[in-house]
């Protein structure tokens, strides 16, 4: 039987535009693929002043662009930005 493991991603620069053109829709093609599985996290760390709500709706966007399908609000998908105080 084999475990599954939990991992955690932090994103430096988590509202920038290589997170938004690549790093996002890179990470959802790898849960779609099945190679990133349920017990993960992507943590985004950013200077902007953003709320967590606005955040998921630039993510929303970014993976929109890249064809990406998500329904934020499930527990597949709660980005969480956290700012730097």
């Amino acid at each position: 039987m084999t475990q599954e493991q939990a991992s955690v991603i932090t994103i430096f620069g988590g509202s920038g535009d290589l997170a938004r053109r690549k790093l996002y829709p890179a990470l959802f093609q790898l849960y779609r693929h099945g190679i990133l599985h349920d017990h993960f996290a992507v943590i985004g760390t950013a200077r902007r002043p953003w709320t967590n709500e606005y955040y998921r709706d630039v993510i929303a966007t970014s993976l929109k662009r890249s064809r990406g399908r998500v329904r934020f609000g499930t527990r597949l998908c709660q980005p969480l930005l956290l700012p730097k105080s």
